[in-house]
């Protein structure tokens, strides 16, 4: 098995990175990772010169492969979204995303759906992602609170109309899960006392069972906890069979680790359990903030001759 380490961050809303000796944990000097995760928010909204800001912040950090999604914030990057329509934003948006610049930054950009990916030291693992999160005023990527995105056809309950083009797949064949919006009850907690995370995105994370995942989307939920899954699906059910929770995570300056590796002091029982990350570096107010730092997750992978055949058995964040 190969260690793997990636490096998830989130809602960067066009914020450059600090210099290396700031006690922020998204500067500049950033410890080289094997994977970068972006889950989405990019930017403030959706201008151009946004995503090509991005791109260069991204070049900045080394990693050899780095994805990423979009947010409700990018909303040139919808194309069902008005601001995507006008002047042919969609399509502008597009060709900065997956053009020239972005090969030279070594940046993937991901639409819905399961993407597999082989790594040089030999490591693949299967990433699903979406940009879609529950309908939240005038944004991207949003879908109605009666309607199931992430469950297929005979999966979703009866109390929400199934709408799914690539549903979560169930378990076994995902690793990791990269949304932008988080699942309900799961660090998407505000101030307030209210949750603001998707139930079914929840019900099929529950379903899937991925090694990890990670999003972003509610600021105040940032950090990182395990859960355990009781393996129970009923037809209506918040806990989306969560039996326990806990925090899990130790910062070093500003950065913030979690390692739960074959061979870590605590390695995840994949199959029982999730590795959840809200990796948010703004906070509340859309403002950087000292204690929302790049999250560094270290995994282990399978590693085989022929990478065609090769599939993931042990991860840690």
């Amino acid at each position: 098995m190969v260690k793997t380490r990636f490096m998830i961050i989130s809602d960067t809303h066009n914020a450059t990175l600090y210099p290396a000796n700031s006690l922020f944990g998204y500067r500049e000097g950033l410890p080289e990772v094997d994977v970068l995760l972006h889950c989405g928010d990019m930017t403030e909204e959706g201008g151009l010169h946004e995503y090509e800001n991005t791109l260069d912040m991204l070049g900045n950090i080394k990693a050899a492969v780095k994805l990423v999604i979009a947010g409700n914030h990018d909303i040139t990057l919808d194309s069902m979204h008005e601001a995507g329509m006008e002047n042919d934003m969609y399509a502008r948006a597009l060709a900065i995303m997956t053009g020239e610049k972005a090969r030279n930054a070594d940046v993937t950009y991901l639409t819905e759906g399961s993407h597999k990916f082989a790594l040089k030291n030999g490591a693949t693992f299967t990433i699903y992602t979406s940009p879609y999160q529950p309908a939240f005023c005038d944004w991207a990527f949003q879908y109605a609170s009666n309607q199931d995105r992430f469950n297929p056809s005979g999966k979703t309950t009866k109390y929400h109309e199934d709408i799914s083009r690539a549903p979560i797949p169930d378990f076994g064949h995902v690793d990791i899960v990269m949304t932008h919006g988080p699942p309900l009850g799961h660090l998407d907690r505000t101030p307030r006392g209210s949750y603001y995370g998707c139930r079914n995105l929840q019900r099929a994370i529950a379903r899937s069972k991925p090694r990890l995942h990670c999003f972003g989307h509610i600021h105040e939920g940032y950090g990182a906890e395990r859960t355990v899954w009781s393996g129970v699906l009923s037809d209506y059910d918040d806990d989306g069979s969560r039996t326990s929770q806990a925090p899990v995570g130790h910062s070093i300056d500003g950065l913030n680790y979690v390692d739960v590796s074959t061979g870590s002091h605590q390695p995840l029982d994949y199959g029982h359990e999730t590795l959840l990350i809200n990796a948010a570096i703004m906070n509340a107010t859309n403002q950087r903030s000292t204690s929302h730092g790049s999250s560094i997750w270290t995994s282990r992978f399978w590693k085989c001759k022929n990478t065609s055949q090769c599939f993931s058995n042990h991860n840690s964040t």
